[in-house]
């Protein structure tokens, strides 16, 4: 099947996202008495800002997802609404994950991994929840299911 060019984008941004929120998990799952938890952590956090805010230019961009589905479902409006309300809550979370890390690099005892991890844990939660609203949302629009994982 041929998508429409901001669908078909949309679909690719999609699965960096998920490949990018699962290294992130990995990396929360590892040791955090390991010396290099902090930093791998926090790298992996910051190719999940970028992979998300690549999302959210493939989606919100003058040529993007939202403005394709405008165009001919305007019925959706309240569902953009609601999804580029999840985009400002998702990156608000993914720089409190990053504030939460730089703050246990300086002062360590004030911050524990325990508490880092149950942020990032609430984040990926959060993603894993916009990314199944944006499957109903393209569903709705195009009658296409874009793939709950990899395809």
């Amino acid at each position: 099947m041929v998508f429409p060019p901001a669908l078909e984008a949309a679909k690719h941004g999609r699965l960096k996202l998920q490949d990018t929120a699962a290294l992130v998990e990995e990396a929360t799952a590892t040791p955090s008495s390991a010396p290099s938890w902090n930093k791998a952590l926090s790298t992996t956090l910051q190719s999940l800002q970028y992979a998300f805010e690549a999302h959210i230019n493939l989606t919100e961009g003058e040529d993007g997802l939202f403005a394709e589905v405008r165009a001919h479902a305007p019925r959706l409006e309240h569902s953009i609404h609601t999804l580029r309300q999840e985009h400002q809550k998702i990156l608000e979370s993914i720089s409190f994950c990053s504030f939460l890390l730089k703050k246990r690099e300086n002062t360590p005892t004030e911050i524990t991994a325990k508490e880092i991890r149950e942020s990032v844990t609430s984040l990926l939660s959060q993603i894993s929840r916009h990314r199944q609203h944006g499957s109903d949302f393209t569903y709705e629009a195009y009658h296409v299911d874009i793939g709950g994982s990899g395809g």
